[in-house]
């Protein structure tokens, strides 16, 4: 389904994202991201739950990048005390 499609439905699923940890593989940092998708009101008992191993790079293409497009300008004050990581870390974080 399109975004306006979705956005059409009175009760959309809640889908959670957890990052768990972090481990370094071949020199590239990837992090523990844990999913849920759960019914609304119904958070503790998702009915469907994995996890993923994913690159900063791969969080950013794929997640936020695409938030940050669909909301706008609406991007600064819904994640303003939550900014995402810089794309240019510095020496030792992650």
């Amino acid at each position: 389904k399109s975004a306006t499609e979705w956005f059409n439905w009175k009760d959309l699923p809640v889908l959670s994202l957890q990052v768990c940890g972090h481990s370094k593989v071949d020199g590239h940092m990837f992090y523990d991201v844990k999913c849920t998708l759960a019914e609304p009101g119904r958070w503790h008992s998702p009915y469907l739950s994995w996890r993923s191993l994913r690159r900063l790079c791969h969080l950013r293409e794929g997640l936020h990048d695409r938030v940050k497009q669909t909301l706008g300008t609406a991007y600064r004050d819904v994640f303003a005390n939550s900014p995402f990581a810089s794309s240019l870390h510095l020496p030792g974080t992650s």
